[in-house]
């Protein structure tokens, strides 16, 4: 009691994420390398103790903090696990070297599989074993729908427009994105829809901007659906319930469907 009150010292900018009754920050813009960690467990108000910090520095601008059984640290190109709590010395290991995570927006725990984007492509990792586990961009089936050409057409310096969402009803990941097919040129949003079950992609392409994903369940004669969000720009919102994804403009009229179960050919797709 009163521990706040005797050492103090406010939190620095950053983005939270609780892990072991602890608040982590990252993102932190005086130290783009480092997570940092209140002091004390269970107290979120105490950062420092006579200017000490407790802190994890990596090599890199950690773009990712993640709980996925323990604490998942990434940077643009490596990615680390801590296990335990802040004060045990020794407890991080290095995943990958040359694996990342691109934008933190993209990651999600996908029922037990934690999935994100890298610059190579969209990974899926068990949480043991070999890291990542696969990389899901290009499934393994060799008739499976892919998004492997369409990478290369990802607009890399407007990471702000990419979003994620996972729907633990139909097992399904969804990554939004602006894609630019010409180098120089304009660029549209894309949703991909990843179905773990079937393991391959289905897209859908939308012409709003996409600025939030969201799962929403809602019922439907008694059952819950999942329900995904686009909200835009432009006063439309996009959504995807029962079996299709619905354009929902402010002119009911102008409202147009599209189907999620579409196969590669049907769009642009590698």
């Amino acid at each position: 009691a009163g521990t706040s009150t005797a050492c103090g010292g406010t939190a620095p900018a950053g983005r939270p994420v609780s892990w072991q009754n602890y608040l982590a920050l990252f993102n932190i813009p005086t130290f783009p390398g480092r997570v940092q960690f209140s002091y004390y467990p269970g107290d979120p108000d105490t950062w420092d103790l006579a200017g000490q910090i407790k802190s994890l520095d990596v090599t890199g601008t950690v773009t990712s903090l993640k709980v996925f059984n323990n604490l998942i640290i990434f940077t643009q190109t490596k990615a680390y696990q801590q296990f335990g709590d802040p004060d045990q010395t020794g407890m991080v290991v290095t995943l990958s070297d040359s694996i990342g995570c691109f934008k933190h927006e993209s990651v999600q725990d996908c029922g037990g599989i934690l999935t994100w984007l890298s610059a190579a492509g969209v990974h899926s990792w068990v949480g043991s074993g070999q890291f990542p586990t696969e990389l899901i961009s290009t499934p393994k089936a060799e008739n499976a729908s892919r998004i492997d050409d369409d990478i290369r057409k990802f607009a890399w310096d407007l990471p702000e427009f990419i979003c994620s969402a996972y729907s633990p009803i139909d097992q399904a990941y969804f990554l939004g994105i602006r894609l630019r097919t010409i180098a120089g040129g304009s660029t549209t949003n894309r949703v991909y829809k990843y179905d773990f079950t079937n393991g391959q992609w289905f897209p859908w392409s939308a012409d709003a901007i996409c600025m939030e994903t969201a799962i929403l369940p809602f019922p439907v004669t008694g059952n819950l659906q999942p329900l995904v969000l686009m909200g835009s720009s432009n006063g439309t919102i996009r959504y995807w319930g029962f079996n299709d994804f619905i354009d929902k403009e402010i002119t009911a009229a102008l409202n147009e469907t599209y189907t999620f179960t579409a196969r590669s050919g049907d769009w642009d797709m590698g």
